[in-house]
């Protein structure tokens, strides 16, 4: 198994401003979004990539998005 994966910071802080820019386009209300990021190294506002830090930001995504959820965006790079 490799131990680094390059590049995929890069694509997951791709993803998020795609994601972003297109909900801006959309006119929905940032009330009314959510993004929750992992990573390592650990970017400003964001959770850490740990098992534990992605255990916790997945009971975050439960509690916050149950029976509130429309629409739903994974991005997932990692061993």
């Amino acid at each position: 198994m490799a131990r680094s994966l390059p590049g995929t910071l890069k694509a997951g802080l791709d993803f998020r401003t795609w994601l972003q820019d297109k909900w801006k386009s959309e006119g929905l209300q940032e009330s009314l979004t959510q993004v929750i990021f992992c990573s390592e190294p650990l970017q400003p506002g964001c959770s850490g990539a740990t098992i534990n830090d992605i255990h916790n930001a997945l009971l975050k995504l439960k509690d916050d998005g149950q029976s509130a959820t429309s629409e739903l965006y994974v991005f997932f790079s990692g061993h």
